[in-house]
C-alpha cells in the first residue's frame, strides 16, 4: 500500500480486514495526506495557556459521504462527527457587505425541490440584481443551469461533452453577483478560476452538494483534530490485524515480472530497499502517482496532462473576540481575499474550551487558486492582517485585536479537475492485475469528491486486488450509492434531459449529447 492518505487508510483497512497482510508505506513523517494533523502551536492569553492542533485544513463530512461514513462507523468514529451548523455566502465588496444563509434556509424551505435550492437567490444582492439584468437575462441563465440538472456522470457521452467546456464560458453574460458566486464555488470546491474549471466537474459538484436533495447541503465536522478522531484509530485497526506502517519511506519505482508487480522499491533514511509484495495500491496524489509509475507499463501513454496540483493557504487567527452567536459558524466568501471560513470555537475541541475560559474566537480561513498564488510572496504578517481587515468588514463586532496568527502554506497537492481531465481521469483498474490506483484524482463513475471519492475509489482498489491475494471480493465491502434524488428533482431533471437540445447554453465549441444519451 503506497501512500498513507484517506484512499490509502481505507484501502488498506479493508484488506486487513478482508485478512490480507498489509504493509503501508508512506513518504511523510505522519500519516493522513490532506486529511492529517501536522503539527501544533501554543497560545497564552489572559492567564489561559493552551496547545492547538494544527491540520492540514479543516474538512467537511457532507450528507451524501456514504463510503466514508459507513468506514467511520464501522470503527466506531461516527461518535466524533457533529453537525456544522448552517452557513452563510458573504459578498464583500465596495456598496457594502452582505450576508445570505445558505444552509438553514435552504434546508427547512417550504418551497418543493430543486426551488428549496434556489432560496438565497430571493435573497439581496441576487434579487437585485435578477430585477436589473431582466427577465430575458434571467431566464438564459436558468436555461444553462438546466444542463445541470440534466448531467449524467454514468454517461461517458455527458461526461466527455460537457468536459470540454469552462464554467468562464457559461457564466460569462450572467449578472454580476451570480458570476461571483459561481466564481466562490469553482474556488471552493475545484481551487481554480472559472476559465480552468471543467463543466463536467462543476456539474458533479452540483449534484453532491445542492439539487439532489435539500438536505445535501448539510455537513458534519469532526468534534477534534483529524489524527485524534480518524487517522490514529485506522493506523490502529490496520496494525491489530497483523499490519504494519512505515513512515519516512518514499516509493521510487514498482517492481514488475512479466504481467505482475513484486515489489515496491522505497528509500528511508536506512538507505534503499526493494519489498516483495503480492500486490500494490498506488494511494499517491496525481504528481506522485506519475513519478512511481514512470517506465512502467502504467505510465500515461493517453498524451493528456494528470490533473494539476495546486497550492492552498490556512490563515488561523485568535482573536480577542467572537461574532453574534445568531452568526452561521462557516461559509462562502465572495469577492474577498480568502474563499472560506470556518469558526472553529463554534465547531471543534480545543478552541471550544478556548473560548468558554477567554471569550475569544479562533477563524480559519482558506485561499486557493489565484487567491493562493497571489499571495506567495506576502509575508506571513500581512496575510494575517488582510484576513484581520476583512474579519473587521464581515463582523464588526469582533474587536480588531489579533491574540495569535498561524499562516500554513500547504503544498500543491490539491486535485484540480481543469477543462478536458475529468473524462481522461485514470481508472482504478490497471493493466496488471494486482495493481490499483486510489485517491481524488482517480475516476470513480459516481458523484462523489474530496474525502469521498478517496474513500470509494480505496474501497474500489481494495476490491480490484483481492482475487491476485487468493481472497473473496465479498470479504470487502461493495460500495454505496449516493442516496436518491428528492421525487420532484427526479421529475424536473428527466424533464431537463429530454429538452435540454432546445435550451440554451453560452458555449461555442459545445456540442449537446444526443437526445438518446441525455436519457441514459
Amino acid at each position: 500500500m503506497v501512500g498513507a492518505g484517506l484512499a490509502g487508510l481505507t484501502a488498506a483497512s479493508r484488506l486487513a480486514e478482508a485478512g490480507a497482510r498489509v504493509l503501508l508505506v508512506e513518504a511523510g513523517d505522519v500519516a493522513g495526506g490532506r486529511l492529517a494533523t501536522l503539527d501544533t502551536v501554543d497560545v497564552r492569553w489572559r492567564g489561559t495557556a493552551m496547545q492547538f492542533p494544527i491540520e492540514h485544513g479543516l474538512h467537511g463530512v457532507w450528507r451524501q459521504y456514504r463510503n466514508l461514513r459507513r468506514l467511520l462507523a464501522d470503527h466506531g468514529l461516527d461518535r466524533w462527527l457533529v453537525d456544522a451548523g448552517t452557513q452563510e455566502l458573504i459578498v464583500d465588496s465596495p456598496n457594502g457587505v452582505a450576508a445570505v444563509d445558505i444552509g438553514a434556509s435552504v434546508r427547512g424551505s417550504r418551497l418543493p425541490a430543486p426551488l428549496a435550492q434556489f432560496r438565497p437567490w430571493f435573497s439581496p444582492p441576487f434579487a437585485y440584481d435578477t430585477l436589473t439584468a431582466g427577465p430575458v437575462a434571467f431566464a438564459r441563465m436558468l436555461g444553462c443551469l438546466s444542463h445541470a440538472l440534466a448531467f449524467d456522470l454514468a454517461s461517458p457521452d455527458d461526461v466527455a461533452a460537457y468536459d470540454h467546456a469552462s464554467v468562464a464560458t457559461m457564466i460569462a453574460d450572467w449578472p454580476l453577483s451570480f458570476r461571483q458566486l459561481f466564481e466562490s464555488f469553482s474556488h471552493s470546491i475545484y481551487f481554480e478560476e472559472t476559465h480552468a474549471v471543467s463543466l463536467a466537474a462543476l456539474f458533479t459538484g452540483i449534484h453532491l452538494y445542492l439539487v439532489n436533495d435539500r438536505r445535501d447541503s448539510q455537513f458534519d465536522v469532526f468534534a477534534a483534530d483529524s489524527e485524534q478522531c480518524v487517522i490514529s484509530p485506522l493506523l490502529a485497526a490496520i496494525r491489530g490485524r497483523g499490519g504494519e506502517v512505515l513512515l519516512g519511506a518514499r516509493a521510487t519505482g514498482l517492481r514488475i515480472e512479466g504481467r505482475r508487480a513484486t515489489g515496491v522499491a522505497i528509500d528511508t533514511p536506512r538507505g534503499a530497499e526493494t519489498l516483495p509484495a503480492s500486490a500494490v495500491v498506488v494511494a499517491l496524489d496525481p504528481a506522485g502517482q506519475e513519478r512511481l509509475l514512470a517506465g512502467t507499463p502504467l505510465a500515461s501513454a493517453s498524451g493528456s496532462p494528470r490533473p494539476a496540483g495546486l497550492p492552498s493557504i490556512v490563515v488561523r487567527l485568535w482573536l480577542a473576540g467572537a461574532p453574534r452567536p445568531e452568526r452561521a459558524p462557516s461559509g462562502l466568501l465572495v469577492d474577498s481575499v480568502a474563499r472560506n471560513f470556518f469558526w472553529l470555537h463554534r465547531l471543534q475541541e480545543p478552541f471550544r474550551t478556548w473560548h468558554a475560559r477567554t471569550g475569544g474566537g479562533v477563524l480559519e480561513a482558506h485561499l486557493y487558486g489565484d487567491l493562493a498564488v497571489g499571495v506567495q510572496m506576502v509575508e506571513d504578517a500581512a496575510l494575517a492582517q488582510r484576513i484581520k481587515a476583512t474579519v473587521r468588514r464581515i463582523w464588526p463586532e469582533v474587536p480588531g485585536e489579533i491574540v495569535h496568527a498561524h499562516v500554513q502554506r500547504n503544498p500543491p497537492t490539491q486535485v484540480a479537475l481543469r477543462v478536458g481531465q475529468m473524462a481522461r481521469l485514470p481508472a482504478v483498474i490497471t493493466a496488471l492485475p494486482n495493481v490499483a490506483r486510489c485517491g481524488d484524482g482517480v475516476a470513480c463513475g459516481s458523484p462523489a469528491m474530496f474525502l469521498e471519492r478517496a474513500c470509494l475509489t480505496g474501497l474500489l482498489a481494495a476490491r480490484a486486488i483481492v482475487p491476485s491475494l487468493g481472497l473473496s471480493p465479498e470479504r470487502v465491502p461493495a460500495p454505496l450509492a449516493p442516496l436518491p434524488p428528492e421525487r420532484t428533482v427526479a421529475a424536473v431533471r428527466a424533464a431537463c434531459r429530454v429538452m435540454r437540445g432546445l435550451l440554451p447554453l453560452n458555449l461555442r465549441s459545445y456540442q449537446l449529447p444526443s437526445r438518446r444519451a441525455g436519457r441514459a
